[in-house]
């Protein structure tokens, strides 16, 4: 670590350990500030791009010219926060490196292409997936090995003779690299001894020529380092020179990149308009995303404002089960302006109970079932009440309203009465053949004038008036509906409401 240091005494005599452990802190050191600079653990890959690449069909070699990478190695001290970073220089003239083969990878493409007529999708095709076509595009993975070299003559003492010698040795360590492809499903293996694997790029794109499988230099791609920082998904983007100033990997490649998605956002989007203004890279916009958000909102209220009618529908069943009280379930339609909520109205049965029967009614239940509606021949229309709720802001606005019976053949399926599917199904005709809907008067609308108003509308436990804005509605026909009440039966609506603004 950077605070390390190895500690000397006077008159000590200078050992060759010492010499090592203050050149192995050195390295430390620059190790340690490096990794703290990039934060996290994961930012490896090339640094600068390779000077050139090319590709061998023959002997399915790729080879690179001269690049650099960052790697990330294991703590020495043991710190499991700490991933020490590291820059490898790759030198092409120096030789002794190990290949870069794409043999296995090449195989399993022309397998592929055989079995298929076609090259496997490749990572920028909708139908590519990772699980079933990532090992026909691997990830390219290199890792230096730090050996000794540069032979030259060198002095040593001789204990014994108590005089010096002269020694050829290696005075240098030499770094050499090698590669490999794998799927990028998997990691390699990690090596036995020295440097881990880093990912340094990829295949991108394979040629098809009339069958026969091979790899261009154009399907190699660089895996620069702050890619894996920025979330981005590969391809050298980062060394892409948006600046037009020779700026390419690394921090500046990075901050180019971003500047460049910034000015996309103020400038550059897919549809913009033509006449748009053009802002340079150092201007401000007019305005911030948060205006913008701001005005668009105020915007859509103005423009709602100026339209001339807005509407919603939904579909909505009553069903009677059969020996107890309906039960309503709905679904509103998708592009609505705004939702109508659909409530089942007790109200108009209280009160033609009341009034004809002379029967007060507190909560509906089965005694009351029992005792007015089981084999009655009207009342059970009664329960056919609904209450629609709109928004409070359409109040006062004027209204058309269109309710449409959704009619099938399929009669027995919702009477069920004992008599035989026909016998139901010639039920079911007649009474959804004279189904009529038609608003219901209260006090405050007399007339059923169609205008939103403050209406009341009664639940099924109690006779305590609810209020809301909106629309009571009742069904009337002239059937014998009793066969409703006991047997079940299922009444399909389409509502749409229109409200007027003008």
């Amino acid at each position: 670590m950077t605070l390390r240091k190895v500690v000397y005494h006077p008159l000590e005599r200078l050992d060759l350990v010492d010499v090592i452990g203050q050149q192995d802190l050195a390295h430390d050191a620059v190790f340690d500030l490096a990794s703290a600079m990039l934060g996290a653990s994961s930012a490896s890959g090339v640094a600068r791009g390779w000077s050139s690449v090319s590709v061998n069909n023959t002997t399915n070699l790729i080879t690179f010219g001269d690049f650099t990478m960052l790697g990330r190695t294991v703590d020495g001290q043991g710190s499991t926060a700490n991933f020490p970073a590291y820059m490898a220089k790759y030198i092409n003239a120096v030789g002794g490196h190990g290949t870069c083969s794409f043999s296995t990878s090449k195989a399993l493409v022309q397998a592929y292409r055989t079995a298929n007529g076609e090259l496997p999708p490749t990572p920028e095709d909708e139908d590519y997936s990772v699980a079933t076509h990532g090992a026909f595009y691997p990830f390219i993975y290199a890792r230096p090995v730090v050996v000794e070299g540069v032979a030259a003559s060198r002095r040593f003492w001789d204990a014994g003779a108590e005089s010096e010698t002269t020694s050829t040795v290696n005075t240098r360590t030499i770094t050499t690299f090698e590669f490999v492809l794998h799927d990028i499903n998997s990691l390699p293996a990690p090596p036995a001894s020295g440097f881990p694997w880093t990912r340094i790029g990829g295949l991108k794109s394979w040629i098809d020529t009339a069958g026969t499988v091979s790899l261009g230099s154009a399907g190699v791609y660089p895996y620069f380092y702050f890619e894996s920082m920025l979330g981005i998904a590969g391809g050298g983007i980062t060394s892409l020179d948006y600046s037009s100033s020779g700026i390419g990997g690394g921090f500046g490649g990075a901050i180019s990149f971003l500047m460049d998605q910034i000015y996309k956002i103020k400038t550059d989007g897919a549809s913009d308009s033509a006449g748009r203004p053009l802002l340079e890279r150092g201007e401000t916009a007019p305005s911030s995303l948060s205006d913008l958000d701001y005005r668009l909102n105020n915007l859509d209220v103005e423009v709602s404002a100026l339209k001339l009618s807005v509407s919603s529908t939904l579909i909505l069943s009553l069903t009677f089960p059969g020996g107890d009280f309906p039960t309503l379930s709905y679904s509103q339609l998708a592009g609505n302006t705004f939702n109508i909520t659909p409530f089942l109205d007790y109200k108009p049965a209280r009160e033609y109970l009341d009034r004809i029967e002379g029967a007060t009614i507190g909560a509906f239940d089965a005694g009351v079932w029992g005792s007015h509606f089981s084999g009655d021949t009207n009342n059970s229309h009664l329960l056919t009440a609904l209450s629609l709720v709109v928004p409070t802001e359409y109040r006062f606005k004027a209204f058309s309203l269109s309710i449409e019976p959704i009619y099938c053949d399929r009669g027995g399926e919702f009477v069920g009465s004992g008599d035989g599917e026909l016998a139901d199904a010639l039920h079911y005709a007649r009474i959804r053949g004279s189904e009529r809907w038609f608003l219901k008067a209260s006090a405050n609308t007399p007339n059923a004038s169609k205008q939103i108003t403050t209406l009341t509308r009664q639940a099924i436990g109690s006779s305590t008036e609810i209020a809301f804005n909106g629309i009571n509605i009742m069904e009337r026909s002239s059937e014998d509906w009793s066969i409703v009440a006991d047997n079940g039966i299922r009444l399909d609506l389409k509502i749409t409401l229109t409200i007027h603004n003008q």
